[in-house]
């Protein structure tokens, strides 16, 4: 699966390569863009933008107006969508997502799926070139050289993708372990080709999952914004892992 999509900036394009990225089922997600006509905020989030500029009161609005598409979709319909202590979105009990917003654009992805602990989404402008200055502050000396060593064609498309697949990281991390790796602790192995990469976290075992082998996560570009998710499915009961080995014994 290729993550490239055709060149365009409209909501068209986002969507495609959101629907690579999150399939459904399990997950429902949402976009929207300047041009769209967001609702009210709820008064409890309202309050929480008491003091905030235009620039981030509209990416909360944007961000809670995909979160209410989604909720509704999952039979939530006029939820508030706080914030916990880590400012992270608080979702339902039986709901986890993620909400993600950058150069006018946002997204919201959620699933009530038991068998998912917790879920990552990031979206990013593209805003050529990537900062060269800035790579030795948020990247890993091996991720330094994969993306000075795809060329320039291709460099700033992978600069862009493991940035947003660490935010991506990040979000998942603290949604299922209550921890924030910092950017540099988080290693991201880049497939552009098949749109997939792999994350794990060397040195940080509070990550879980994350400082074994890894976890798999998705990339989708469209012609302004690169899109990743990543998400955490719960660890098997002891019960049912038995039965499993038990089962495979049985077939020998």
């Amino acid at each position: 699966m290729s993550p490239f999509f055709p060149f365009g900036p409209d909501l068209a394009f986002n969507r495609a390569a959101a629907a690579a990225v999150w399939p459904s089922p399990p997950f429902r997600h949402a976009l929207c863009e300047r041009s769209t006509r967001l609702g009210s905020l709820h008064p409890a989030e309202a309050e929480l933008m008491a003091g905030a500029g235009p620039g981030r009161v509209w990416d909360f609005r944007a961000g809670r107006h995909c979160a209410r598409q989604v909720l509704a979709a999952l039979g939530h319909a006029g939820i508030p969508v706080l914030m916990d202590a880590h400012g992270a979105p608080r979702w339902p009990r039986d709901v986890v997502g993620s909400i993600s917003h950058s150069g006018g654009k946002a997204i919201a992805v959620a699933t009530r799926d038991p068998a998912i602990r917790a879920v990552g989404a990031d979206i990013q402008m593209l805003a050529w070139p990537f900062p060269r200055e800035a790579l030795p502050f948020l990247f890993r000396p091996e991720e330094i050289r994969v993306i000075l060593g795809a060329g320039p064609r291709h460099a700033d498309h992978h600069a862009y993708a493991v940035f947003s697949a660490k935010e991506s990281v990040m979000k998942c991390c603290c949604a299922a372990f209550g921890c924030l790796p910092e950017m540099t602790a988080v290693l991201i192995e880049m497939d552009l080709a098949e749109g997939i990469f792999r994350a794990r976290t060397p040195g940080w075992p509070a990550c879980g999952d994350f400082h074994g082998s890894g976890v798999a996560g998705r990339v989708g570009f469209d012609g302004s914004h690169v899109l990743t998710g990543i998400w955490l499915r719960q660890a098997p009961r002891p019960g049912r892992m038995l039965r499993s080995i038990q089962h495979q014994r049985s077939e020998l």
